[in-house]
């Protein structure tokens, strides 16, 4: 029995035990997770007084001791008081609550806390309440500056001056009010509905397409243009910019779009000016001619008829009746063209009294119908004031395929057929024949001399001096080719070279032209004359003959003339093909011979011509010269072509200048050079040696005094040396800039630049301003103060600054005349991209520090000779000593004894690999005891692949 006892003694004793062991092991637990808990813990009873803390209360200044047995009361902002202790009764009263509320540290900082209050319990009666206090103070400041920043968003896109959307599945998520004004509907009817719904039905395909690449492709940027239609169902033309993103965690459309109605209209009309007629509004030759060339491209087009019209009698009608009696029949005419033709064929002014028709897959009983019916809409007079007018036209009319399968060719044979009519009576029409040329007796005998004509040396060339209009020199000539036939006499080259372009002869022609002529002009300078440019005029067939550029090296290098003296005129007629009359000229370039654009403003006129070909210059037709001084439109028209020409860096050459009242005109425009009877006609070269001093003496005879022209050259050269500094200027990256102080503002003189576009700032907004028109008042204030610096004459001032989005760099260099500060020039670059970059790496290091000073692991960097340069906070919590004293000291320092070898041999090994490697460790702790360390150390390599840095990250 008592064996019994003993035994359920020691049974219920061990029991015993192992439960208060158990207990002993729980009450540590939740100790070290009470004591351990990031969360300020406390308990309270039931009046609120706190009875315990956890160590967390020190972060706010307050010490356990201090606040025990006292209420929590004093510690509350007063603005949260009253909700805070509802949530406490709710708690005393057994239910427990979470809520947002604000306290005060010792110092007085306010500190927002996320409060979770939990009833105690025991046997069955609350007896107190827990509450865990999380602080939020950082996430209420973050949520505060996020609201901060949403409303600044939100500021910025209600009132921005371009229309923002978003779109989700082909609707509009959100409008800004910039769009709902362009589209004329409210924001309310716009979201949610198709966007479809306000497009233009012939761009639904663009906009639907350009939305799915967004999405689909995920382009970064997409840029068009659509139209929109407006509530009250107008029209307005859009320009979008748009990328893809996410929002509301779906991918969708966010874009702009700015209203280009207005810039659209405009470029619309002038486009529209330079393909119609400025008389008639018909198309004009050039729109005509790309007309034709596409129908030949088509695949459709079986056949196409050309119809030459001429007017009948019409220059007696306008040298008797005036030029605007003349011009209100053209009009007449074309109106009842207009209503003839209709929409069977294109209808065109070639220029002065001819027009053009081109018919479509009509067979030659149809054309002959239409043309017919030309005729009869002419029995009728036109009535123009109090004048009855009659006229009529001459139709000459080629066919495609027959006579030709280029526009080229199908104009002319439809121009000869045109002749044609009117030497058979006028008021008909006549086709090309489809077989053969039908000559007349005169055509056919001219061809034929023409022919022996080259075999038998009968041609020769005259030379038409070029003076030069400021200093009266003879600077050049132009061979023009004559035909002295031994029966005939002098045949003019208006009768025989389209003859000689159309049968192929003139491409000897030519070759003898362009070498007779080089002979020449060795000839004379051999001879002593000052050297002049010899003026070659080629063909269409010149210009395109594969071995053009290796004739004239040829006759260069046998003639033995420098290339600089001899120019080809071409005329812009031969310029149809501009990509291959574009590799021409560019290889005659290359030989180092000047180009001339012949006739200009008799063609086409395109300004491509001038932009695009490496010309040197501008030959002005002579029927704008002959009218120059008795008409203000052909004066304006000349004046319009010496400045563009000397914008664009051409001379100017008038041709046809017969009169003294002619050369004044273009000395008073600054036209470079001119030809015409008034200084000599076209002359044999030895007649041009006799006459040499003669003929220069011309311009100071008949022009105006020397000094006036002298006068009137320095303003054109000072102009084109302004222009030239507008454009440099223009053309700079950044931006340039000057100002000057004038009553004691600062008032900018110049201002452009390629990165003003980027501003969204132009030059007009700038210049003869001050810096309050086009920055805030604050800003203008600040720029104010370096403008001041400067102009006190601080060299080299620089700032930063930022307008429209941009950020800039600017730099000011004041500029002495005189020994006085006259002028401050500046200049800006844009630095948006670095300071980008710039913020992005600091917000990468920002998050990247915190980081690693709030995380427990052991962090430092070393450099590759063993010498500690950062540790982390976290030392000082794990190992008892200020992290900052251990940073400059070196391995063998800090290293325990037994661990400096293999550490030494870490280093080395981690140099040479360059790969990361574990290991462990022992480090003194402040209070004398080892912490064993597990560290993985990763070596940082710089751009040249040596290792730079250790990096330990370690835990104890």
């Amino acid at each position: 029995m008592v064996v019994v006892n003993i035994g359920l003694f020691l049974f219920i004793k061990k029991r015993y035990n192992d439960q208060l062991k158990e207990l002993k092991m729980n009450k540590q637990y939740y100790e070290s997770l009470y004591e351990q808990n990031l969360d300020l813990i406390l308990t309270l009873d039931l009046e609120g007084n706190i009875l315990s803390a956890n160590k967390v209360v020190e972060y706010y200044g307050y010490k356990e001791k201090d606040l025990l047995h006292h209420s929590f009361v004093p510690y509350v902002v007063p603005n949260q008081l009253e909700h805070t202790l509802e949530h406490f009764r709710k708690a005393v009263e057994g239910v427990g609550t979470s809520f947002n509320t604000t306290i005060l540290s010792k110092s007085g900082e306010v500190f927002g806390l996320s409060v979770k209050n939990i009833p105690i319990y025991a046997h069955n009666k609350i007896v107190g309440v827990y509450a865990i206090l999380k602080d939020i103070t950082e996430l209420k400041n973050t949520q505060g500056a996020l609201e901060d920043a949403k409303m600044l968003y939100q500021n910025l896109a209600e009132d921005s001056p371009v229309g923002i959307y978003i779109i989700d599945q082909r609707k509009y998520e959100y409008v800004n009010i910039k769009m709902s004004e362009m589209l004329g509907y409210s924001m309310e009817e716009l979201i949610g509905k198709d966007v479809m719904n306000f497009v233009f039905p012939e761009d639904h395909e663009l906009v639907a397409e350009n939305i799915r690449k967004r999405l689909r492709d995920n382009a970064t940027k997409i840029h068009y243009q659509y139209r929109a239609m407006k509530k009250d169902k107008s029209i307005i033309y859009m320009e979008v910019h748009g990328t893809r993103t996410i929002y509301k965690g779906k991918p969708v459309v966010l874009g702009t779009v700015i209203d280009v109605t207005a810039s659209k209209m405009a470029q619309q009309k002038i486009e529209y000016m330079a393909y119609h007629d400025s008389l008639t509004g018909l198309s004009n030759r050039f729109h005509f001619y790309r007309q034709l060339e596409r129908a030949l491209e088509q695949e459709s087009t079986k056949n196409i008829a050309v119809l030459y019209l001429d007017l009948d009698r019409f220059q007696t009608i306008n040298e008797s009746m005036g030029h605007v009696v003349g011009d209100r029949l053209l009009q007449d005419v074309s109106n009842r063209l207009k209503k003839c033709i209709g929409d069977q064929g294109n209808l065109a002014r070639n220029g002065g009294d001819e027009f053009l028709v081109s018919l479509l897959n009509m067979n030659h009983k149809e054309i002959s119908k239409v043309a017919q019916d030309i005729l009869d809409c002419f029995t009728k007079p036109f009535q123009i004031d109090h004048y009855e007018i009659y006229t009529t036209p001459s139709i000459g009319i080629s066919f495609y395929p027959e006579n030709g399968s280029d526009v080229e060719t199908l104009m002319k044979k439809a121009d000869i057929a045109m002749y044609q009519a009117k030497r058979n009576g006028t008021n008909r029409y006549d086709f090309y024949p489809l077989k053969q040329i039908e000559l007349t007796n005169e055509k056919f005998e001219i061809e034929m001399n023409l022919r022996k004509a080259v075999d038998r040396q009968e041609f020769k060339l005259l030379y038409q001096p070029k003076l030069d209009l400021m200093t009266g020199k003879m600077v050049g000539v132009e061979a023009l080719i004559r035909w002295h036939h031994p029966e005939k006499g002098m045949i003019s080259p208006a009768d025989f070279i389209p003859i000689a372009e159309e049968n192929g002869l003139i491409v000897p022609i030519g070759e003898w032209v362009l070498r007779t002529a080089c002979v020449q002009n060795k000839a004379w300078q051999d001879r002593g004359l000052p050297p002049m440019v010899m003026a070659v005029n080629l063909s269409v067939r010149h210009l395109y003959q594969p071995n053009l550029v290796e004739m004239i090296e040829k006759v260069l290098l046998e003639t033995n003339l420098a290339p600089e003296y001899l120019e080809i005129e071409i005329t812009e007629s031969m310029l149809m093909d501009t990509e291959q009359g574009l590799k021409i000229l560019r290889s005659l370039k290359d030989l180092g011979v000047q180009l001339s654009l012949d006739d200009f403003g008799t063609g086409y006129s395109s300004l491509n011509y001038l932009k695009d070909y490496p010309l040197d210059k501008l030959k002005i037709d002579q029927s704008f010269i002959k009218n120059c001084t008795t008409d203000d439109h052909y004066a304006t028209i000349v004046k319009t072509i010496i400045a563009m020409a000397h914008e664009l860096k051409l001379q100017v050459v008038a041709e046809g200048v017969e009169l003294k009242e002619h050369l004044v005109f273009l000395q008073r425009n600054a036209c470079n050079e001119a030809q015409g009877y008034l200084f000599s006609k076209p002359i044999p070269p030895d007649e041009l040696v006799e006459r040499f001093n003669e003929i220069e003496k011309m311009i100071s005879k008949n022009g105006i005094p020397e000094h006036l022209s002298d006068q009137r050259w320095s303003e054109e050269a000072l102009h084109m040396a302004r222009q030239d500094l507008v454009n440099t200027v223009r053309q700079h990256q950044g931006v340039i800039f000057k100002f000057i102080k004038k009553d004691g503002r600062f008032i900018h003189t110049l201002c452009d630049g390629m990165l003003m576009e980027k501003m969204n700032v132009m030059p007009e907004q700038i210049m003869g301003k001050g810096l309050q028109a086009f920055l805030s008042e604050q800003d203008a204030k600040v720029k104010s103060r370096y403008y001041e610096r400067a102009w006190n004459g601080e060299e080299n001032v620089t700032y930063e600054g930022k307008i429209n989005g941009m950020d800039y760099l600017a730099s000011l260099k004041p500029v002495y005349r005189g020994g006085r500060i006259v002028e401050v020039i500046g200049s800006c670059i844009d630095i948006t991209e670095r300071k980008q970059v710039e913020e992005e790496l600091k917000v990468s290091a920002r998050k990247y520090r915190y980081i690693t000073e709030n995380m427990l692991d052991l962090v430092s960097v070393w450099d590759v000779t063993g010498r500690l340069i950062y540790a982390s906070p976290s030392h000082e919590k794990t190992l008892g000593f200020p992290w900052n004293d251990y940073e400059g000291k070196l391995l063998s320092e800090l290293s325990h004894p037994d661990d400096f070898t293999r550490m030494q041999d870490l280093f080395t090994h981690i140099s040479s690999t360059k790969k990361p490697r574990t290991i462990e460790f022992k480090v003194n702790h402040a209070n004398g005891d080892l912490i064993y360390v597990e560290a993985q150390c990763t070596p940082v390599i710089n751009e040249n692949e040596e290792v730079k840095h250790l990096v330990f990250v370690g835990r104890a």
